[in-house]
């Protein structure tokens, strides 16, 4: 996330691309998403400011990974809150 510039669902939907047994318990995923709505504009400033530009390819990998997974399923349309996201990203369905 921080290095990407992606939210906790994106970042987890690509992670499922790459690793379809992956399933953080619904704690983790909390977590990633106080994270994403409290500290993470501050880890990318400090990332970048640290590193600078990345070398590596992470983002478009990142994307590619993405296009796989929405053409392997049929995409739901997505909540904007991402609290709701969450039974989505931990693959229940349950809202």
């Amino acid at each position: 996330m921080t290095v990407t510039g992606r939210g906790w669902v994106e970042s987890l939907a690509a992670i499922r691309a790459a690793r379809p047994c992956a399933g953080p318990n619904l704690g983790f995923l909390r977590q990633l998403e106080e994270f994403e709505n409290t500290e993470l504009a501050e880890y990318r400033a400090w990332w970048m400011e640290q590193y600078g530009k990345n070398s590596f390819n992470d983002e478009e990998e990142v994307q590619n990974l993405l296009n796989k997974k929405s053409n392997s399923s049929l995409s739901s349309s997505s909540s904007s809150s991402a609290s709701a996201n969450i039974p989505q990203a931990l693959g229940t369905g349950h809202t």
